[in-house]
């Protein structure tokens, strides 16, 4: 293979450190091979480099690629072999396919960074919120049958992810295990478009309208297209895993019974609180400034009284909880997991096509595990112990 190299260097920078969670190496040589878009990544790094994990003789490496010189990293990087992943300290190589990912009009500007870490790497920014042990009440007797009745639920303390998966957080682990989403291994997936669902053929977490479509620019976007069980990878790989239902609410509401994740005023006026369809169901709009998903994080005047953003619109989010309509007159009082058996799983927050009454924080959705829809994602959570 290394004797396809061409004798120029593809790329090779510094930049410091690219968050707390990782660190950029500074000994990596990037060399597209010629005439075609295959690009070979050769990187090296000490033991010395993790000093702040007892035995820092390996770590988890990604790939990242730019198009303007490394002042934003919004190319997608999906198609990588060798040496991604949980790592040993030393020489590494890589093999980039950046014809899957990109246009070729960006084969010859492309700077490329490698980051290594002691855990799965987070994107810089992509914090957790502690949300505190207590009471709250859960549900509503004032909208569906499933929403009711209201009971107190009490929770330990937990920690939740303030935005929703991105395409970064989900490229990252996609390069680090291979892991392969249902509709990329069944070839095909759901879209809603002009008020209307379409099955299209190619269509998956990284080309979420088909074949036409990818990432360049929407590393921040959440990631959709996954079903359950990719959402539930995802959070495992990361150390985390989903929230129950009730974890979901109470971060979303808080403790007072609020209807929205901002309060009582609807999601559309008078300035947009959150990514959200018409105001009848079920329309894409762009009245907020998106008519599809938005970066996460857009809209901070919709934040929760936790501090987690777009738990309202922007895209549904799964939850770990089996759906059953009545549950909530039998719902356990400590930390309740949903039932034990049901075919569908909850989820919750309404979506970009979703109109107010589905943004409320009581509104429960819910779906068969291997639904997955260009506005559907995940956040995790984690134990705080």
């Amino acid at each position: 293979m290394r004797r396809h190299l061409l004798l120029i260097t593809f790329c090779c920078l510094w930049l410091g450190a690219a968050s707390q969670a990782a660190t950029e190496l500074a000994d990596v040589r990037a060399v597209r091979r010629p005439g075609t878009p295959w690009v070979d990544v050769h990187y090296s790094w000490g033991a010395d480099l993790l000093p702040q994990v007892s035995a820092p003789d390996s770590g988890w490496v990604v790939l990242e690629a730019s198009a303007d010189g490394g002042a934003t990293w919004d190319l997608p990087v999906i198609s990588v072999a060798g040496d991604a992943g949980r790592t040993a300290a030393g020489d590494g190589h890589m093999v980039w396919y950046m014809g899957a990912d990109i246009s070729p009009a960006l084969f010859d500007v492309c700077t490329i960074r490698v980051l290594v870490s002691a855990e799965p790497s987070v994107p810089s920014g992509h914090d957790m919120i502690r949300v505190a042990a207590g009471d709250f009440s859960m549900g509503t007797d004032a909208g569906d049958s499933q929403e009711g009745p209201v009971h107190l639920v009490t929770l330990d303390a937990y920690w939740i992810d303030r935005y929703e998966t991105t395409n970064r957080c989900f490229q990252r682990f996609v390069q680090s295990t291979g892991f392969q989403t249902l509709a990329e291994r069944e070839g095909q997936s759901v879209i809603y478009l002009d008020g209307g669902y379409h099955t299209v053929e190619g269509a998956s977490w990284w080309r979420p309208s088909g074949a036409g479509s990818e990432l360049t620019g929407r590393l921040d976007h959440p990631v959709v297209q996954i079903a359950w069980d990719d959402a539930d990878a995802y959070c495992r790989w990361a150390g985390k895993r989903l929230p129950t239902e009730a974890q979901w609410e109470r971060a979303a509401r808080g403790t007072d019974q609020r209807t929205y994740p901002w309060g009582e005023s609807g999601s559309h006026t008078p300035v947009p609180m959150a990514n959200a369809g018409s105001e009848n169901c079920c329309h894409e709009s762009a009245h907020d400034g998106y008519r599809n998903t938005a970066p996460v994080g857009s809209f901070p005047q919709g934040v929760s009284p936790t501090g987690a953003l777009d738990m309202a619109g922007n895209v549904w989010e799964w939850t770990k909880d089996r759906y059953y309509g009545y549950f909530y007159a039998d719902s356990p009082h400590n930390n309740p997991t949903g039932p034990a058996s049901g075919d569908e799983r909850v989820l919750r927050g309404g979506s970009w096509i979703s109109y107010p009454f589905m943004l409320r924080t009581v509104y429960r959705g819910h779906h068969t595990p291997e639904t997955r829809h260009n506005y559907s994602g995940f956040r995790c959570v984690r134990d705080d112990h």
